[in-house]
């Protein structure tokens, strides 16, 4: 249990497939502490990225390797994924990320007023990173805590 960084370099967002997906391990909860992501194309195209709980989905694979954030902490205990079988189904949006595909930085952290939690266990257990307008290329990077 720590705090993990992840990240995914020059992807092409997609509105039907997640670009990374969290699901917190067995009796833990994963809070988002903070998401940034840049445009990487070479013309503007207004985008948008919802951060939402989710459920469902079959097969997950390909994840990025969390990096824990402190030296002596334990490997990460949650499973991410950048692919699946059949996606997860989105549930509630609990962000919305605007994003030009030709750079702009776009970072949100969290605060006392905006903690968001995915607890194992609960019905839409899940975060989903998936675009939800525009397709350009873009690079995020994520830091989440596991409890």
């Amino acid at each position: 249990m720590g705090f993990y960084s992840l990240s995914r370099s020059n992807i092409t967002l997609s509105t039907s497939n997640d670009s990374l997906t969290f699901l917190p391990a067995t009796g833990r909860s994963i809070q988002l502490i903070e998401f940034s992501v840049g445009g990487m194309a070479t013309t503007a195209t207004a985008q948008n990225i919802q951060i939402a709980r989710s459920s469902g989905g079959t097969t997950p694979s390909a994840g990025v390797t969390a990096q824990p954030l402190r030296e002596a902490q334990a490997a990460a205990g949650f499973t991410n994924a950048t692919a699946w079988v059949a996606q997860p189904t989105i549930n509630q949006v609990l962000l919305r990320i605007p994003c030009n595909a030709h750079g702009g930085l776009y970072r949100w952290i969290d605060t006392e007023e905006m903690t968001l939690v995915w607890i194992d266990g609960n019905t839409s257990e899940q975060m989903s990173i998936r675009g939800e307008v525009g397709a350009g290329s873009v690079s995020f990077h994520c830091i989440v805590e596991e409890w």
